[in-house]
């Protein structure tokens, strides 16, 4: 919007009224609005700090990752399986960096092979 369009936005001297806002809001957000702008929590189920694992790994690669199937498939670490909740919060990113925990899906200790 142009200045030249909104005349009421305009003083007598033809700069913008400080007493109109700007964005011409016509009201203040309300919690569920900021949260819908916000997008909600994001993916922090993680063991460990993300990057902190082997260079060039992913949470998809490791053997801790489980897909846990509802209506949608949700995926969470599962060394913090006593701190899933039903929200996104706990869930993790399998293309985020590998963390210190990570474990190879062919482990033998995790597959109970002995070598």
């Amino acid at each position: 919007m142009t200045p030249a369009s909104a005349p009421e936005l305009l003083d007598r001297a033809g700069s913008l009224n400080p007493q109109h806002d700007l964005f011409l809001a016509e009201h203040a957000l309300t919690p569920a609005e900021r949260r819908r702008l916000k997008g909600g929590p994001q993916a922090n189920g993680y063991a460990a700090q993300p990057g902190s694992g082997p260079a060039g790994e992913t949470c998809r690669s490791c053997s801790h990752l489980v897909r846990k199937h509802l209506a949608k498939t949700y995926r969470k670490c599962g060394l913090m399986r006593h701190h899933w909740t039903g929200g996104k919060g706990t869930d993790v990113l399998s293309s985020a960096p590998a963390c210190r925990n990570w474990k190879p899906l062919s482990d033998p200790e995790m597959t109970g092979g002995a070598k």
